[in-house]
């Protein structure tokens, strides 16, 4: 399965309101309330496999038209309703980003993808050649825009009929970007990180030119944006750069801190004008 470059990736919560909760009311409280606790797995998977299946007949209408997926005209689901479930399935996990760190902490975010697809547990479509969703067994799924293969030139090789290496001419590929958007199952997104610029480069060395990015919340949603830093830099003795954007977020809701969640994304280019989108780092 090839790599893409997300538009993420971490897919959690954002409620503008619900009646279980008051600013006072401890995640204890929240998690062992009525409305929580009068779940059941059947239930939860019921309704998850609803919301998903929007989601599904959405990707489909688009690529049939052939669209671009813009998910911001998905409509959203009664919050009130859906979030109970959204809380049973943190209760029972301890998360609901349906991913696992590793022993530093961080999400191998294409291997947890990849291993999910394999092992069934999670659900791949495939929208066009630059987007792909994951469907998990969480009430996230992830929306993943890599860059495009258009102009793209393997790693290590020259462009035809420009001879030695040495002597060819400084170019500038097409402005291109990744993104990874983290989405909840009801239609909200809860926040996206994204990259875009070009790269310089001469057959000798490569530089990067970062002209567009960003890290933030969605609409209506109860995360919030804690940290954002973006740069560039040459390595690989100049014949490697990297443009790089991160952003760091949490979720809050009545007062309480659910999770927080941070991400890296970038495009890197070699010195003869390939480039690609390294799989995020997410911790």
């Amino acid at each position: 399965m090839k790599k893409l470059l997300f538009l993420v990736a971490l897919f959690l919560l954002a409620i503008p309101s619900f009646t279980l909760a008051s600013d006072d009311m401890s995640l204890e409280k929240l998690l062992e309330s009525d409305e929580v606790n009068q779940i059941t797995e059947e239930e939860y998977l019921e309704v998850k496999s609803e919301m998903e299946e929007r989601i599904r007949n959405f990707a489909e209408q688009a690529r049939e038209n052939g669209d671009k997926v813009d998910f911001s005209e998905l409509d959203v689901v009664d919050e009130e309703e859906y979030l109970p479930y959204v809380l049973w399935y943190y209760k029972e996990n301890g998360n609901i980003s349906g991913l696992n760190k590793n022993e530093e902490g961080v999400y191998n975010l294409n291997s947890e993808l990849d291993a999910g697809v394999d092992s069934g547990s999670f659900e791949e479509i495939i929208v066009d050649d630059e987007t792909t969703i994951f469907l998990t067994d969480s009430p996230t799924y992830y929306v993943v825009e890599s860059a495009s293969q258009e102009n793209q030139l393997p790693k290590g090789t020259s462009l035809e009929g420009t001879g030695d290496a040495s002597i060819m001419t400084t170019r500038t590929t097409n402005y291109d970007s990744t993104r990874i958007i983290a989405r909840n199952t009801y239609g909200v997104e809860k926040w996206s990180v994204m990259v875009g610029g070009t790269f310089t480069y001469n057959g000798q060395w490569v530089r990067a030119n970062l002209t567009n990015h960003y890290a933030r919340t969605g609409n209506n949603t109860t995360w919030s944006r804690t940290f954002q830093d973006h740069d560039t830099r040459q390595f690989n003795s100049g014949r490697s750069a990297e443009m790089w954007k991160v952003g760091e977020f949490r979720w809050r809701f009545s007062g309480v801190t659910f999770e927080t969640a941070g991400c890296k994304v970038s495009l890197v280019g070699n010195q003869f004008g390939g480039y690609h989108s390294p799989a995020p780092h997410i911790y």
